[in-house]
């Protein structure tokens, strides 16, 4: 995939263009070995890293710059291939006409493909999904919406859970008021945690300034789903008061941000009132991607840490079809966070059973909503399957 990227014509030239300046090594063919042994090595070193890298990260630009190093080294390739005799000239020769004009369409296809991330985000999980990865998408709106929740407090410190929330919140309010970041595994995983720091914009530089009302937003889906709970309770101890305002769902809620509004944290206390949103999912049998009519008997888990959870319904493309008998045991909630709150523990599972009709039939999207003690609901766990 990553040689495509340039094409297969070029890409095959770049990378006998390397073997060769590499093999031809020597005083005469200086710098061309340099260049060659450094861009097949970041080759080979990106190849390598790919086949363990997982499919949420978009990874064909890797290999970029190993092929701009080799460049410089395609057009004696090319000149030799053009004017190929003998065994396999005509494959050579082929491939040395067929390079630029690939490699133009190539180069137009990947802005085409770009440009479509500029679109507005189709919201749900039943649109058609685009070929980029979620989170090249949908800035525009979450975007928007940050802007407008901070437009309502002008009065508040605005602060994002991480550095990319922070840089697209502080673009996209246009406001003398300084966005902060707190500190997050992925400001360290890019590197922006010390620029962060520099610029006093990270947790220190907001902790040294005197306020006293902030605008927190955070993006959960950026951690996996296995840290979301601890890291929503590590938030109760970061401040003095966590009241949640808003949540903002795309893609069927593979990206949801929540806003909070926050107090500083009182030296010895923890953070009163501290309203987290309620968590849930499916458990084994997962929901199949295909079902048949009849009846699907449901499985799974739902918490909310402090308040707890009051009721679970089970949603088809939004309307409430059943509601679900919770309050049945589920101690692996509590093993697998022993941190968790839910005064509900160990009785936070849940079943249902749901009738699919004839006019049923089709694409579906298959939700939880969790209400909480609190008054509080939210949709979860949405899924789509297919009816047949």
């Amino acid at each position: 995939m990553q040689l495509a990227v340039a094409t297969p014509a070029l890409g095959v030239l770049l990378v006998v263009a390397m073997v060769r300046a590499f093999c031809a090594r020597g005083a005469r063919t200086a710098p061309c070995d340099v260049l060659a042994g450094c861009a097949g090595g970041l080759l080979l070193l990106h190849l390598a890293l790919a086949l363990v890298a997982d499919a949420e990260r978009v990874r064909f630009h890797w290999t970029l710059p190993a092929m701009l190093l080799a460049l410089p080294l395609v057009p004696a390739v090319l000149r030799d291939w053009r004017e190929a005799r003998g065994r396999l000239a005509a494959p050579r020769r082929a491939l040395a006409l067929l390079a630029l004009p690939l490699a133009t369409v190539g180069t137009l296809a990947l802005f085409a493909l770009l440009a479509l991330a500029t679109r507005p985000a189709e919201d749900g999980l039943a649109a058609p999904r685009r070929p980029q990865p979620d989170n090249l998408q949908g800035w525009r709106e979450v975007a928007a919406w940050a802007a407008t929740l901070a437009e309502r407090h002008p009065q508040r410190v605005v602060i994002a859970d991480h550095f990319m929330g922070a840089a697209q919140v502080d673009f996209a309010l246009r406001d003398p008021r300084p966005v902060f970041a707190l500190d997050h595994p992925l400001n360290r995983k890019h590197g922006r945690q010390v620029q962060l720091a520099v610029m006093r914009r990270d947790e220190v530089a907001l902790a040294a300034t005197a306020w006293r009302e902030g605008l927190l937003f955070v993006e959960e889906t950026a951690r996996p789903e296995i840290d979301r709970v601890p890291a929503a309770l590590a938030l109760c101890q970061r401040f003095g008061s966590l009241v949640r305002l808003q949540d903002f769902d795309l893609f069927g809620g593979r990206w949801r941000w929540v806003a909070y509004a926050v107090t500083p944290l009182a030296p010895g206390r923890s953070a009163l009132p501290c309203e987290l949103p309620p968590q849930a999912d499916w458990t084994s049998p997962l929901p199949p991607p295909r079902v048949a009519v009849g009846a699907l008997d449901l499985r799974g888990w739902a918490v909310q840490d402090f308040s707890g959870v009051r009721g679970v319904e089970v949603l088809l493309d939004g309307v409430p079809r059943v509601t679900a008998s919770y309050g049945e045991p589920f101690p692996g909630v509590r093993g697998q966070w022993p941190m968790s709150t839910d005064p509900n523990h160990p009785a936070v599972g849940f079943s249902a059973r749901l009738v699919l009709e004839p006019a049923d039939r089709g694409r579906r999207v298959l939700a939880l909503r969790v209400s909480g003690t609190d008054g509080d609901t939210r949709l979860l766990a949405q899924r789509v399957i297919e009816v047949e």
